[in-house]
């Protein structure tokens, strides 16, 4: 079977399976992109620091640090297992948001629980679906499924700020949790399916139409561990998503920082999700067909101009989008590039475990990087030191991306093992 006639197959039998996945990736960084727009509403009614309320990520992500355990078990059960039901419990605790009370310690209680739940919906369990039926256009598969998060981008912070003006926070909170659960659950229940269960659960290769070689080879998280070209998409991992969720929680605030009324930010923040998609499109046919490394550098650079837009620029309308444009498809590449690189240069045998611990290595930096930018705008009174901070962040992550080397070949890999 030629390589277009086998892309082709992959999109007949299953389509529906990225877009699906899609709005169950969006559904999973929703706190993310909601989270900028109650900052200042918390602030106000409980006189919380920005620095202070931004630590609800912090215990967000020291729960996300076991995602390569529930890796193992989606390994293990399979993406559907975990999925469904995670995503039915993730909208009930986001709902539970809007039941905080005064102290710091409900908040991050509430966040606990939210992180549990966000536990079952993380990168992995989309990836791992998607990659089981898609190889030879895995990169757009890819690409469409992390689309969701820049669906979630343009709709979400707007959405929020209405219903936050509307009805005020805590209501907001759950009228988005009810919103989420309408949209996704139906959606998930009924064509979330990886190919295991679409041939009722037997190995891949009893199935009529057989994974390549290669889909069912790999690496453990044991022996990726002991790989150069992990360690580098760790640092990678955890430098670019530390600097990515700063920008991400505080661009509003950082918008009204610089002189731009609050409205007019949670506009333009719509910007970053909607040139995430062709972000995301672009690098996902890319990655289809030159070195995912290559894509990578390109695309963990664009921060740099970013931060030089926003720094040498006043309190303008179009400098702003010009600036929320770049950060959106900066996303369409982070997610995209990292997790399609770890299916290629460590294959499909433990691919939960070994993205999961990708994943908890970025959990660790979401927590780091949003916590770090508001305590350093709390001490200085500005967000400048953080946008300086950018610049050397992203450019070590697109060197260390661009020296990943060529994909390694498990098929013939196993066949040297077999003679």
């Amino acid at each position: 079977m030629t390589v277009d006639t086998r892309a082709r197959t992959e999109w007949r039998d299953a389509w529906p399976l990225p877009f699906v996945s899609a709005v169950g990736y969006g559904l999973a960084i929703s706190q993310i992109h909601s989270f900028g727009v109650f900052i200042e509403p918390l602030q106000k009614e409980f006189g919380w620091s920005r620095g202070a309320t931004s630590s609800a990520l912090t215990v967000l992500s020291a729960i996300l640090v076991f995602s390569p355990v529930m890796g193992s078990l989606i390994d293990r059960w399979g993406p559907r297992r975990i999925g469904v039901p995670g995503a039915a419990a993730y909208c009930c605790a986001f709902a539970l948001l809007s039941q905080v009370g005064p102290t710091l310690w409900s908040w991050w209680l509430l966040w606990a629980l939210l992180g549990l739940a966000t536990l079952t919906i993380q990168p992995m369990t989309w990836l791992s679906a998607v990659a089981s039926r898609f190889d030879r256009s895995r990169g757009l598969a890819v690409a469409i499924a992390f689309c969701g998060a820049g669906i979630g981008a343009a709709l979400i912070p707007p959405a929020a700020q209405e219903l936050v003006q509307l009805y005020g926070w805590r209501l907001a909170y759950v009228a988005l949790a009810a919103g989420f659960a309408v949209a996704s659950l139906p959606l998930l229940i009924l064509f979330f399916r990886d190919a295991n269960d679409v041939a009722g659960r037997k190995p891949l290769r009893e199935t009529a139409e057989p994974a390549p070689a290669a889909a069912l080879q790999g690496m453990t998280l044991l022996e990726a561990a002991r790989s150069a070209r992990f360690w580098k998409l760790a640092i990678v991992a955890f430098l670019s998503v530390s600097a990515i969720t700063a920008l991400l929680v505080h661009f509003v605030p950082l918008m009204t920082w610089k002189g731009l009324a609050r409205a007019d930010a949670a506009r333009i923040a719509s910007l970053i999700g909607l040139s995430s998609i062709a972000g995301r499109l672009i690098t996902g046919a890319l990655l289809d067909r030159i070195n995912g490394a290559v894509v990578g550098a390109v695309g963990f650079s664009l921060p740099i101009l970013l931060a030089l837009l926003i720094l040498s620029t006043g309190p303008q309308l179009m400098p702003a989008m010009a600036a929320a444009i770049l950060f959106g498809l900066t996303l369409g590449c982070e997610v995209d590039a990292l997790g399609y690189l770890t299916t290629r240069h460590f294959g499909m045998r433990s691919l939960g475990a070994v993205f999961g611990a990708i994943i908890a290595i970025e959990s660790l930096a979401v927590g780091v990087g949003a916590t770090v930018a508001g305590f350093v705008f709390d001490f200085t009174g500005s967000y400048r030191p953080v946008l300086l901070g950018l610049i050397p962040i992203f450019a070590l992550s697109a060197l260390l991306i661009a020296t990943l080397g060529r994909y390694p070949d498990f098929a013939d890999t196993a066949n040297e093992h077999e003679h």
